[in-house]
């Protein structure tokens, strides 16, 4: 019976070729345009969840009010969270960004020289809150030591080819040069994340006063850092934040007060800073959730109209199909299965 059925179709899309082919077309393009659209916006819903604690990992953020105006800082000060660490137990790990500040860096092995703009400083920290998959190296004492750095795969072919790069050293200038050791290669940043960097160098080296000073670091009001901290699972982020009024009063009450301002700490949801986050100094440019609405939205009407053209252009055929229908009737055809067919 289904060979019957196939025949008989391929048969009519040979008779009326014109006909099939717009139809058929119609209905396939829609389709496709549709899936395109849809394989965008999960893409754009699976930002930063690659990382096997994403529902655990939060960003601080800090609204600053200060001479009348309220700034929504996607940025913390350097000592605030060790702070956290230090005095709340459900903060299991901290780490901090250090981002370029859009000024390239200029980097050099031999006679290879390039300038980056994607050369950040972490915390040694960051392996065991971010997946971010060493290839060499040991993730536990990769950034722990001044002057070190791991680089990505595409950096390691870029500067070293196919030699090993574990141990060299990458000269970076720094306002003068610097000499950092390479630890670690680190596997290629997912696309799907919201900041992506090429160079990663241990956060201790800013402590030197040749690159930034420890006094920097301790300053409760300069904002420069990127914060996350990791929670137990479960825990309820909303039971930190209502703590993190008086911790701010503790550390640095008495520098806001002669500084005329206040600052207020919040968590942010490490899966909701892409679609969700809007805030001043966003460590990279992020979408927006309206965005997704505005395509999926549009991706439904395709499909629709497409579906649509199909049954109109099939039902103003029927009448010519009604011979056939007759006859499987009179050989004993059911209703279903001319239906089916």
């Amino acid at each position: 019976m289904f060979r019957n059925y196939l025949t008989v179709a391929v048969r009519n899309l040979v008779r009326h070729k014109g006909y099939s082919l717009i139809n058929i077309a119609g209905l396939a393009i829609g389709m496709a345009c549709c899936i395109l659209i849809l394989l965008f916006v999960q893409d754009e819903l699976s930002y930063d969840r690659y990382h096997e604690n994403a529902d655990r990992i939060y960003r601080l953020v800090d609204e600053i009010h200060m001479a009348g105006k309220t700034i929504h800082a996607a940025l913390t000060s350097g000592p605030m969270g060790p702070a956290l660490l230090n005095d709340y137990p459900e903060v299991l790990r901290t780490v901090r960004f250090l981002p370029p500040w859009k000024q390239n860096r200029l980097v050099s092995y031999g006679d290879r020289h390039s300038y980056e703009e994607r050369f950040f400083f972490a915390d040694a920290t960051v392996f065991e809150v971010f997946t971010f998959p060493l290839i060499k190296g040991d993730p536990k004492t990769a950034l722990t030591e001044p002057y070190s750095v791991v680089i990505t795969e595409v950096m390691a072919q870029k500067y070293f080819g196919d030699d090993d790069p574990m141990g060299k050293i990458l000269t970076v200038e720094w306002g003068n040069e610097l000499d950092f050791k390479i630890t670690g290669i680190l596997q290629n940043i997912p696309d799907h994340s919201h900041f992506r960097f090429d160079f990663l160098a241990s956060f201790v080296t800013l402590k030197d006063g040749d690159v930034m000073g420890e006094s920097v670091l301790k300053d409760w009001i300069k904002h420069m850092y990127y914060t996350y901290l990791l929670l137990p699972k479960d825990y309820p982020p909303a039971a930190l934040e209502q703590q993190l009024p008086n911790f701010m009063k503790k550390y640095a009450g008495a520098q806001m007060e002669s500084a005329g301002m206040r600052i207020e700490p919040r968590l942010q949801p490490l899966a909701r800073i892409h679609l969700h986050s809007h805030l001043e100094y966003e460590i990279a440019q992020n979408s927006d959730m309206a965005y997704l609405y505005v395509f999926s939205t549009i991706a439904f009407f395709i499909l629709l109209i497409a579906c649509i053209n199909f049954m109109n252009l099939a039902t103003a055929r029927s009448a010519r199909r009604a011979k056939e229908v007759g006859i499987r009737k009179v050989v004993g055809a059911h209703r279903l299965q001319l239906i089916k067919q």
